[in-house]
């Protein structure tokens, strides 16, 4: 593993270092001692525009899984992804993904949704050892901001008086903005705003949003990575986050913005109803088919209500950073124990 600035990866490995695990990157040095991979996301080594890159990646992933398979050694997924965010040579990726799934000795989902749809994606996973363990909130990540709500807004240059909505993280053409964008072209009202707010990585997608952006005045874009130190006021200024994801096997954003006391709007799935069972359906508020100006106008008149009670909490221990780190390392132990 890569303990990057992703706070999913920093909290996972200094939870398993505090557990007596050496987690180190993969090197082909470190391969001959280490005792278990473990991958979180392979497709990012696979989905590079360059072919060669992409081949590298591939071979990098599939020789350290050999490698340790020749060794006797667990080959572990995390699998937060069916599908690569961005596909681009579907039978390379098809004939990839078909090696991989035979190599991994088991797998973890992070919902029991998602261990379901992971059987049904990957049937060479079925009858591995595998372990459901929920990804944790970020309550403590990222810095708190400290000052009112009117002045969050104001320093990005938003109405202070003025309410809104928000999309945040990564803006990819399956997480549904565009759709979001002219939705709320149609509510009819200046009482609420929407900001969208995530590093853009594709150029035609980034030009699509800013030409409808340019139609409605009440839109904010800000389409480049957002600092740690900015996280907590765009969430502190906003009514609630609204994700129409298009697809999508799980979501860090959604936990991002439960753990900033905001409500968030998603399409209704069995990984998000499992969700909103367990933090309660106040906070996880779903709707059916595709997003409608129905589903949003609801939604901003709920958000209002919710935040004029200033004790209203999501419950979230269900999520929490130790015990998915716990939990880790006991699936560790097992998976070690059943090749020593």
């Amino acid at each position: 593993m890569d303990s990057t600035n992703n706070p999913y990866l920093k909290q996972l490995v200094d939870g398993l270092e505090v557990r007596g695990f050496d987690v180190i990157k993969v090197r082909r040095h470190s391969l001959l001692h280490a005792d278990l991979l473990h991958f979180q996301w392979p497709d990012l080594l696979i989905s590079d525009e360059g072919l060669g890159h992409a081949l590298r990646g591939m071979a990098k992933c599939l020789g350290a899984s050999v490698i340790c398979r020749l060794r006797h050694r667990p080959v572990v997924w995390t699998v937060h992804n069916l599908r690569p965010h961005s596909s681009r040579r579907p039978r390379l990726e098809a004939l990839f993904w078909a090696c991989f799934t035979r190599l991994v000795t088991a797998h973890i989902s992070l919902s029991r949704a998602g261990a379901a749809a992971i059987g049904n994606a990957f049937p060479a996973l079925r009858r591995k050892p595998h372990a459901v363990i929920a990804h944790g909130a970020y309550a403590a990540d990222y810095p708190p901001w400290l000052g009112t709500v009117e002045a969050a807004r104001a320093e990005r240059g938003l109405d202070p008086g003025v309410p809104y909505l928000l999309f945040f993280g990564q803006i990819r053409r399956y997480k549904g903005v565009a759709r979001l964008l002219r939705v709320f072209a149609e509510i009819p009202t200046a009482a609420v705003r929407l900001c969208v707010v995530g590093e853009a990585v594709e150029n035609d997608l980034v030009e699509q949003l800013s030409e409808l952006a340019s139609h409605d005045a009440r839109v904010t874009l800000s389409l480049s990575r957002v600092g740690d130190d900015d996280v907590s006021a765009w969430f502190f200024g906003a009514l609630g986050t609204v994700l129409p994801f298009a697809a999508g096997l799980n979501s860090g954003s959604v936990f991002l913005s439960l753990a900033m006391n905001r409500p968030v709007l998603v399409p209704r799935t069995p990984t998000f109803d499992e969700i909103a069972e367990s933090v309660g359906s106040r906070w996880v508020v779903r709707y059916d088919g595709e997003l409608d100006t129905g589903a949003l106008t609801r939604f901003v008149e709920h958000s209002t209500e919710l935040a004029a009670d200033p004790e209203a909490r999501p419950d979230l221990s269900s999520y929490d950073w130790t015990t998915m780190a716990a939990e880790t390392a006991a699936f560790y132990e097992r998976l070690l124990q059943g090749h020593s």
